[in-house]
Order: structure tokens, then sequence, then C-alpha cells
């Protein structure tokens, strides 16, 4: 209960800082776009039931959308990624899958395993986002384009965030020392 309540705060830390900060965060004429608070539902807990993300999803989306006048595009994008969540996690799952609680991180399970987990879920927030806002199938090409920068945008992102603020590796050394402030 405990890693799920950290993990509900830290959403809700990356909403405010996806509103405040990041929402500024547009770049190459609005072909890459930052989604700081997928990094939130990156870390959320794996095997939870399958409508607890969609209700987080389409909650973490409204809340944007809510702020930044974003006109339902973050809600959709937020509950069709609340849909493919656990799909997604266990398409990179290992052979034996995670256990019921498991966070993804980069010192537990892999830079490559938290990069294609993050990529994926970044790319298909990002691909829902401009096919919605495009409107039109003609589109799909420039929005699989689009997609595809904003999730690498995001993955640096994310990949700074998870190796300044992720679990930190348990030191071996002796925690006894002749020197008191060491």
């Amino acid at each position: 209960m405990n890693n799920a309540l950290k993990s509900i705060g830290v959403l809700l830390l990356t909403i405010l800082l996806q509103i405040v900060i990041f929402r500024f965060g547009v770049f190459a004429g609005g072909r890459a776009i930052i989604f700081f608070h997928l990094y939130g539902l990156v870390l959320l807990p794996i095997g939870w039931h399958k409508t607890s993300y969609l209700f987080i999803g389409a909650f973490s989306g409204a809340l944007i959308d809510l702020i930044v006048l974003g006109g339902g595009l973050n809600m959709a994008a937020g509950a069709f990624i609340g849909l493919l969540l656990p799909h997604i996690s266990n398409a990179i799952a290992p052979r034996d899958g995670f256990t019921k609680g498991h966070i993804i991180s980069a010192l537990k399970d892999g830079w490559g395993r938290f990069q294609s987990y993050s990529f994926l879920i970044a790319s298909i927030y990002s691909f829902a986002i401009f096919v919605i806002e495009s409107g039109r199938l003609v589109m799909l090409l420039n929005s699989i384009w689009k997609a595809i920068l904003s999730g690498v945008l995001n993955l640096v992102l994310m990949g700074i965030a998870q190796g300044l603020f992720g679990l930190k590796r348990k030191s071996k050394k002796s925690k006894i020392s002749a020197y008191p402030w060491s």
C-alpha cells in the first residue's frame, strides 16, 4: 500500500510540474511536445486492476485539460494510454513476469527495459494526442512522425529524471567510520 500512495504522490507531482513548467515545452513547430506527467504513469505499480489504470489516466488528463484548456485532448489520450498500460507492461515483462506491485525502474530492471517502457508510453500517448487533434486519417503518417519525435524527447526527459531521482544503489561500504562526519 505504501508503494501505491508513493506512486500516486509522484503522479500528482509530475502533473503539477507539467502544468507549471512543462506546458510551454513545444519544439520544432509543434512536432515535439513535452508530456512530463507521463513519468508519473510510468512509475505506477504493475498488477492493479485494468480499470484503475483507465481511471488514473483519464483523471490525470482531465486535470491537465482543466488547467491548460486542452479541450479534452489530454483526457482522451490519458484514457487511451490507461487502457494500454497493462498490455504494454506485459509486452516488456521478463519471461516469468513482474510481481504484483512492481514499479519499473532503471536500477532494478535495467535501462533497456525502462527506456522501452517509457518510449512506448510516451509515443502512444503522443500519437493519440496528434491523431485526435488532426481529426483526419490523411494526417496519420504525420501523426506517427510527430509521435516518434515527442516520444524521443520525453524519453530523454524521463531518463534524466530516472537518473537523478530514481532508486539509488545501496552502498556496500561499512557504516562504521573513525570520523563522525562521514
